[in-house]
């Protein structure tokens, strides 16, 4: 079993690496997005997980155990990641009407002209390729953005695999190749909620008898009877994960094959989570949330089963283990510009985590994260400030949740109220920072029908 790290204080880390941080001279960067991958489900797999050749390359990574995802679905929360800013600036997955409803209409896409990562790195000259399963980044939405070949023929993470690595032995072959930036989506965790069981059951039967185990008494409510169709897709979930496991250490041997990982920088995080019936109660008493079953999937809610997510870096100057500092999705864009020497956006939200992570610099304990644009339902706002978290509703306060995660982590029991004050001006402020809205996106007709393979637009024409 793994020896877990956890490194409450970063100076411990600057004492591992001997101050080392920018002495590696980064490239490239890679950036893995592992969609649907709930933080406690990762970890669940990784603990489990044989200590073989393939772990060498896991668990060399830097892992931050505290990011709060910026949305509880894809488009918005993966435009934080490209962007640096939050839901309410970006734009990109918010709707018109008072109540969002995605199966019966279109979000706005990303507001125009805001520099992301593949556009930025792109004017500096950055081959940037993209390898993607998901629709979203079909032209309309804003997330193709920069990127000088986007694949989206498929949505089979082995497959992408194999199309990154094609694309890396070609480029291998040119004495002119620049620096590149390479995005990889998987999709494989997206899809286990809807599955029937004739789809269930091969996928479970691939989990080793120790996760199985695990997986089991990690949901003793959901699995009180491990052959219901709830428990198997929740094994079937995991049976996913671990197996984009697999795809991020492919990638990892893949590049250091060909000599790449002393000047290339690898961050993987997942977009957002996924729920298994752990507020399903609270939901179904939320009567305007427009969807026909509670406690499934993901979109709906802002508790930390969708929006606690894992962030891991690959960084050649960085130690391994597990590093205990509040973050957001908004810090990938600035921290991979940093290493690659490139400036960001001054008036983007995210911070460069660099620094900190390599020099022991302290981090701001209180730091407030923030997250917004659900896909279903009236508008709501959370805020997560060291160990306590609000959830407000509509921009009024109304029916606001205050929460202790140090005491309370799955969110059970509603806290003091006495202590709401303070993180209800930190929501107000950040209310108030909203950009104008546009117009929803136009995509075309093999785009809509693509989302709704996916689960999305089940009511939308797609005439």
């Amino acid at each position: 079993m793994r020896r877990r790290r956890r490194l409450a204080l970063l100076l411990v880390i600057a004492a591992h690496c001997g101050g080392c941080g920018h002495e590696a001279r980064i490239e490239n960067a890679v950036l893995i997005c592992l969609d649907t991958v709930r933080y406690d489900t990762l970890e669940l797999v990784d603990e489990a997980a044989d200590d073989d050749a393939a772990a060498r390359h896991w668990r060399a990574g830097t892992r931050l155990v505290r990011v709060q995802s910026t949305a509880p679905w894809t488009l918005p929360a993966v435009a934080s990641v490209f962007t640096g800013r939050y839901p309410n600036s970006h734009r990109a997955g918010t709707f018109l009407g008072k109540v969002a409803n995605i199966q019966k209409g279109l979000p706005l896409p990303l507001s125009p002209g805001l520099p992301t990562l593949p556009t930025v790195l792109s004017e500096k000259s950055y081959e940037t390729v993209g390898f993607v399963g998901h629709p979203w980044f079909q032209k309309g939405f804003g997330l193709d953005r920069g990127f000088s070949t986007l694949d989206l023929s498929t949505n089979q993470a082995s497959v992408l695999v194999d199309h990154a690595e094609a694309w890396l032995d070609a480029r291998s072959a040119r004495s002119d190749a620049p620096p590149f930036f390479l995005y990889l989506h998987f999709m494989e965790a997206h899809a286990p909620t809807m599955y029937v069981r004739t789809m269930l059951d091969p996928l479970v039967e691939q989990l080793s008898p120790a996760l199985r185990e695990r997986a089991i008494a990690s949901k003793p409510d959901l699995c009180s009877d491990p052959a219901s169709l709830g428990c198997a897709r929740y094994l079937g979930y995991v049976a996913a994960v671990s197996g984009l496991r697999d795809d991020v250490v492919r990638v990892l041997t893949l590049l250091e094959e060909r000599g790449l990982l002393e000047s290339t920088v690898v961050a993987l995080f997942a977009d957002h989570g996924e729920e298994f019936l752990d507020h399903q109660a609270e939901e179904a008493s939320r009567s305007l949330i427009p969807i026909s079953r509670f406690g499934i999937g993901h979109g709906h809610s802002l508790y930390q089963e969708q929006l606690h997510v894992p962030v891991v870096f690959w960084h050649p100057s960085l130690a391994a283990g597990d590093v205990d500092v509040p973050a957001s999705l908004v810090d990938i864009a600035p921290t991979l510009l940093g290493w690659l020497g490139v400036d960001a956006d001054s008036e983007i939200a995210g911070e460069d985590l660099g620094p900190q992570l390599a020099r022991g610099i302290a981090p701001d304990p209180d730091r407030p994260l923030f997250s917004s644009s659900v896909a279903f339902g009236p508008e709501r706002e959370a805020v997560v400030r060291g160990a306590r978290k609000q959830i407000s509703d509509g921009g009024s306060g109304a029916g606001a949740l205050l929460f202790d995660l140090s005491r309370d982590p799955l969110e059970k029991s509603p806290a003091d109220p006495e202590a709401r004050g303070e993180l209800a001006e930190l929501l107000a402020r950040y209310r108030s920072l909203r950009m104008p809205r546009g117009k929803p996106a136009a995509p075309g007709r093999e785009d809509l029908e693509a989302l709704q393979a996916l689960g999305y637009l089940e009511d939308a024409s797609v005439e």
